[in-house]
């Protein structure tokens, strides 16, 4: 593109060099063939579409012994949540809804620090949108890690999440108390 301008460009100056013309009419055809380069330029130009603002991640694995699909979808807080020693600095939050076996789970999880669970388990309260805030009971993983917790009666969970557009969790934590995890939950999809 830039070769051809200024091929024209010197066409024009070597062609006006013996003739009398003066530099205006010169400066005229220069500018007509430029507003047409560049008006080709615009009529090819196409509209990208809008990205996704969605926070949620999807995962689709394939179990190696029985040949069945998993499905993952995952999303992380906005916020991050500042615990004392030894859990020094941000500790992240986050949903995984996974179907494993024809099982549908809901896992809180925190990346540094220790959820406070009893024998019973424990509990978290939900607040979707603006609406009132829900209790849903916990239990612990198998391996009694501390850093996850499943959360029952997940149809009503998921269902509550395919509406919201935000979603606040409030748990409580070892030696912490209380604390707020905030997530943008528009977007999500679950259809397995």
């Amino acid at each position: 593109m830039k070769k051809i301008f200024t091929l024209l460009l010197m066409a024009g100056l070597f062609s006006s060099c013996g003739s009398s013309t003066s530099s205006s009419s010169l400066s005229d055809s220069i500018t007509v063939d430029t507003s047409a380069v560049i008006e080709t330029d615009f009529s090819q130009a196409k509209e990208k579409p809008a990205e996704n603002t969605s926070k949620w991640t999807y995962k689709e694995e394939e179990d190696k012994m029985t040949s069945k699909k998993k499905y993952f979808a995952d999303i992380e807080a906005n916020n991050e949540l500042n615990f004392d020693f030894p859990y020094d600095g941000g500790s992240t939050g986050s949903i995984m809804i996974r179907k494993k076996n024809g099982e549908t789970d809901v896992m809180l999880s925190i990346s540094k620090g220790q959820f406070n669970t009893g024998v019973d388990g424990t509990s978290i309260t939900v607040r979707f949108d603006d609406d009132k805030p829900v209790t849903f009971e916990c239990s612990e993983a198998s391996d009694n890690s501390s850093d996850l917790l499943f959360i029952n009666n997940t149809k009503k969970f998921i269902s509550r999440l395919k509406k919201s557009k935000k979603m606040n969790v409030q748990a409580e934590f070892y030696e912490s108390g209380l604390q707020i995890m905030e997530f943008t939950t528009a977007g999500f999809v679950w259809a397995h």
